[in-house]
C-alpha cells in the first residue's frame, strides 16, 4: 500500500493524546530502548529538543521493537499507554527508566522482556502509579499495541535501518530524513535547515 494512503491515518493515531498544535511540524524521533546512540540521544534531549523547537518543530519519540512485534512489545506499549493515559511527563519517566535499564558500557542489561518483568523494573523506578492497573485497564481498551504497530509501520515505510532515525511532518507530508555516521553526526545533520528541508526542496 502506498504511503501516502496510509499517512494521514497512522499520524493522527500515532500523535494522538500529543500536545503538538501550536508547532509548525513535528520531527519524528524513531528509537529503539536497547539501542545505545538512543540512550545517547535521551541524554542530550534538553538540548536536542531546543533545537528542533528554534526550527518551529516538536519532537515526537517512536519507539520500535526490535523484534517487529508490537504484541509482545511490553517495553514500548508501556510507553504509549503512559503517554495516553497520564501524560508525557510520566511517559519520559518510562523512557529514562528503561534507559537506565540498560546500564552502563560493559555491564549486564536488564531483560525486560515480559510484562512482570517490565511491570516489576518501572514499580522499583517510578513512584505514583499502579502499574498493574494501568496495564489492565489499557488492554481492555486497546491501548499500546495499535501504536506500536503504527510507529513499525513509519519506521519501515521510511525505510530506515539503524536507530536513532528521524522522519519530518511537516503540512501533510512525511519526509524521511536521511542521517548517517554516529549520534554526534546524526545531530550535527539534522542542525542543518537544508537536511530537515524547511523552506527548501524536500527529497
Amino acid at each position: 500500500m502506498h504511503l501516502f494512503r496510509i499517512l494521514p491515518f497512522l499520524v493522527l493515531m500515532l500523535f494522538s493524546g500529543s500536545s503538538f498544535a501550536s508547532t509548525n511540524g513535528y520531527l519524528i524521533a524513531f528509537i529503539d530502548f536497547t539501542c545505545g546512540a538512543c540512550k545517547g540521544l535521551h541524554e542530550q534531549k534538553a538540548t536536542f529538543e531546543a533545537l528542533m523547537k528554534e526550527r518551529g518543530l516538536a519532537v515526537y519519540y517512536a519507539p520500535v521493537p526490535q523484534s517487529g512485534n508490537p504484541d509482545t512489545a511490553w517495553r514500548e506499549r508501556m510507553y504509549y499507554v503512559t503517554r495516553d493515559l497520564i501524560g508525557e511527563q510520566k511517559a519520559n519517566e518510562v523512557m529514562a527508566s528503561y534507559f537506565d535499564a540498560q546500564g552502563g558500557l560493559g555491564e549486564q542489561s536488564e531483560p525486560l522482556s515480559t510484562y512482570a518483568q517490565v511491570e516489576a523494573w518501572l514499580g522499583l523506578k517510578i513512584d505514583g502509579v499502579r502499574w498493574r492497573s494501568l496495564m489492565r485497564d489499557s488492554e481492555s481498551k486497546g491501548f499500546g499495541v495499535p501504536q506500536v504497530q503504527k510507529a513499525i509501520n513509519l519506521f519501515v515505510d521510511g525505510g530506515f535501518e539503524t536507530f536513532p532515525a528521524f522522519a519530518l511532518v511537516e503540512n501533510g507530508s512525511f519526509t524521511p530524513i536521511r542521517t548517517s555516521g554516529n549520534l554526534e553526526q546524526k545531530l550535527k545533520q539534522l542542525s542543518s535547515s537544508k537536511v530537515l528541508g524547511l523552506g527548501g526542496d524536500k527529497k
